[in-house]
């Protein structure tokens, strides 16, 4: 677990990280990895996967996952620190995002079949921590499904929010879903998913 001392020092990175995908800044983005190649490999990779969580979204996942193979391909170290606990490719798993899984597996050297065993083993655990977050969003008491103002349907702020944060979440377990086939698929094994 990392101590807030060193997320609070990680966070003028993290927010800079945000406001250059924010802002579509390769170079930018370039100026920052040779800052963060400066760093301990372990510690710029959790830092672009805290700026990448920061600023995903599902409809923006390949383009983040764009930025991942270019920080990739710019220091290949950043994805080999902790094995399959490494900081990139749980981006991957807690967003439950396909792409950047993808970009992680197909640009990192040297993944062989011990590596999705345990890679498998990893996205299990998130899988079963993701669907144990998840409680049941009921219509007339989590939401209302909008009010009618003057003959319109509109959505009350709270009920977006309601909204939004299920749509997120299923988002993260279709995409976690995704990775786990996957996964299964390389390991040889028949999906239970």
């Amino acid at each position: 677990m990392i101590d807030q001392e060193i997320i609070d020092a990680q966070e003028p990175y993290v927010h800079r990280l945000y406001e250059i995908l924010r802002n579509a800044s390769i170079e930018e983005y370039d100026d920052f990895m040779e800052e963060l190649d400066q760093m301990e490999d372990e510690y710029a990779a959790t830092i672009l996967m805290r700026g990448f969580l920061r600023y995903y979204r599902a409809q923006k996942a390949d383009y983040i996952a764009s930025f991942m193979e270019r920080a990739i391909r710019f220091n290949p170290n950043w994805t080999l620190k902790e094995n399959t606990n490494n900081p990139l490719l749980r981006a991957a798993f807690i967003s439950g995002s396909k792409d950047l899984y993808d970009c992680y597996v197909e640009e990192t050297p040297g993944l062989d079949e011990e590596w999705f065993e345990e890679a498998l083993q990893l996205a299990v655990v998130y899988n079963q921590q993701l669907l144990d977050k998840c409680e049941p969003v009921l219509i007339g008491c989590d939401y209302n499904t909008g009010i009618e103002k003057n003959g319109r349907r509109i959505i009350d702020l709270d009920d977006y929010e309601v909204m939004d944060s299920t749509i997120v979440k299923y988002n993260q377990i279709v995409g976690l879903r995704s990775i786990l086939k996957d996964l299964f698929e390389k390991t040889g094994r028949l999906p239970n998913v």
